[in-house]
C-alpha cells in the first residue's frame, strides 16, 4: 500500500536532533529509503539483522518524536503488530535550532555546521562507529553585549587551545586520534521556557 509521504521534514528541536542521531535510528529510517511501504518492527529487525526486543525502544522514541508514524495494525499468530512509515523522506537540520544574524555570513556558518553534524553521524554510521556528541547546555540570562563576550571567551579559549597544539606539534592526525567539529549554540530561549 502506498502512503503519501513528504519529501522533507526539518529537524527543529535539539531533542529531536539527540533522538536521531542515534545510529540505530538512523540505520531504522535508512531501511524506508525509497519505499512507500510499512514496516513492523520485525520487519524492520530482519531488515538490519536485529533483534526486534533491540528496536522496540527506538522505534518509540523514532514515533514520539515524529520521525515515524504507525498507519496500520495486524494480527499474526495472536501478536498485534503495528506498522510504521517515516513522516518524511529527508530528514534536514532546521535553521531555527541556531541564532541567525541578518548579515548572511552566521546563517551560512551555523547551517553548515548544522549540515556537516548531520553529514557526519551518517558517514560515522556507515563505518559502524559510534556517534559521540557531547553536549554541555547552561540557561543564562544576559543582555545582548554579555552574550558577544561570553561567545568571544569561548572562541578565544578554542583558538588557544588550538594554537598551543600547533606549536607543539600535536595537531596532526594520526593513531588515535580523531577529528572532531566543535560548534557553539547560543539562542533565546521561547517565553516560558526560561526555568
Amino acid at each position: 500500500m502506498k502512503h503519501d509521504i513528504p519529501e522533507v521534514k526539518y529537524i527543529t528541536s535539539m531533542d529531536q536532533l539527540k533522538v536521531v542521531t542515534r545510529p540505530i535510528r538512523i540505520e531504522i529510517l535508512d531501511i524506508f529509503n525509497a519505499k512507500d511501504d510499512a514496516l513492523s518492527v520485525q520487519e524492520m529487525a530482519e531488515r538490519l539483522d536485529q533483534p526486534p526486543s533491540k528496536l522496540h525502544y527506538h522505534v518509540k522514541e523514532l514515533e514520539k518524536h515524529g520521525f515515524l508514524k504507525q498507519v496500520r495494525t495486524r494480527q499474526i499468530n495472536g501478536i498485534m503488530q503495528k506498522y510504521f512509515v517515516p513522516t518524511a523522506r529527508e530528514f534536514r537540520v532546521a535553521k531555527t535550532l541556531v541564532n541567525l544574524k541578518e548579515d548572511g555570513v552566521e546563517e551560512n556558518s551555523s547551517q553548515y555546521m548544522l549540515d556537516t553534524l548531520w553529514d557526519q553521524v551518517r558517514l560515522l554510521t556507515e563505518q559502524g562507529r559510534e556517534a559521540e556528541i557531547s553536549v554541555h547546555s547552561s540557561i543564562l540570562t544576559l543582555s545582548q553585549d554579555q552574550k558577544k563576550q561570553l561567545e568571544d571567551r569561548i572562541k578565544n579559549v578554542t583558538d588557544n587551545y588550538i594554537r598551543e597544539l600547533r606549536d607543539k606539534g600535536e595537531l596532526q592526525s594520526g593513531s588515535g586520534r580523531d577529528v572532531y567539529l566543535l560548534g557553539i549554540l547560543t539562542m533565546p530561549m521561547a517565553e516560558g521556557q526560561e526555568e
